[in-house]
């Protein structure tokens, strides 16, 4: 599509971010349906994370805006991309994407899809990424995103968090789909069976869909590939 497309905020997103956005295979019509905005601003990077001190190179980002799962409607919550990725030096790693500060986490859905986690008839897509989830919608599939592999339960229980209570998962068909490397890494692994067992335990009917790797390299390592990548 045309970067002159009357349907996308033009400003609210900088030259970067839609390139970005569309290298996930996003065309405008969905970036713009999902409100998506560039902030160039750190002190409003800040409140949007809820971060009560200043932190370097917070700014440019990316938010995502997310919406209640009862009413569609927006619900405050958000998760921001920084461009810089901050160190986290209590896990010894670079930090790219935040929620607010103190939030309980939420599950994304993409707006228009919000009423049909009630109609048990269409199957669901679990996977982490919004990128991912609006790249299902526009492949016509529903996908839930989670926070993260495990973030969908609250700490070291396994109850789920209440958005889980706005979706009809009794025999509805659900499918986990994670990254390439989940084949070859046990954490994700153990994170896929935990909630395979969680959503067969309100009545799904769970798969679990491995992705194919991509390029290999000289060592023979192959390329990890999300559910957006393999889409496009």
């Amino acid at each position: 599509m045309s970067d002159q497309s009357p349907r996308l905020n033009r400003p609210a997103l900088l030259p970067h971010h839609l390139a970005e956005l569309r290298a996930s295979g996003l065309k405008d019509e969905i970036i713009a349906e999902a409100e998506i905005r560039s902030e160039t601003f750190p002190d409003k990077v800040r409140y949007a994370l809820n971060w009560n001190r200043a932190v370097k190179n917070c700014a440019p980002a990316i938010i995502y805006s997310f919406w209640d799962l009862a009413t569609g409607q927006p619900n405050g919550h958000c998760q921001v991309k920084l461009d810089s990725p901050r160190f986290d030096g209590k896990k010894q790693k670079p930090i790219q994407y935040g929620s607010p500060k103190g939030a309980p986490n939420r599950l994304y859905v993409v707006k228009k899809s919000i009423p049909v986690l009630r109609n048990k008839s269409v199957s669901l897509i679990f996977t982490e990424g919004i990128n991912k989830a609006l790249a299902a919608e526009q492949a016509g599939f529903c996908a839930v995103v989670l926070p993260g592999v495990l973030a969908w339960k609250k700490k070291e229980q396994e109850w789920t968090i209440p958005d889980f209570d706005q979706i009809d998962l009794n025999g509805r068909l659900c499918r986990i789909i994670f990254d390439s490397d989940a084949a070859d890494n046990p954490q994700v692994q153990n994170a896929e069976t935990r909630l395979a067992k969680m959503l067969t335990a309100r009545d799904a009917v769970v798969k679990i869909v491995r992705l194919l790797g991509g390029i290999a390299d000289a060592d023979g390592k192959t390329e990890k590939v999300g559910l957006d990548d393999y889409l496009v």
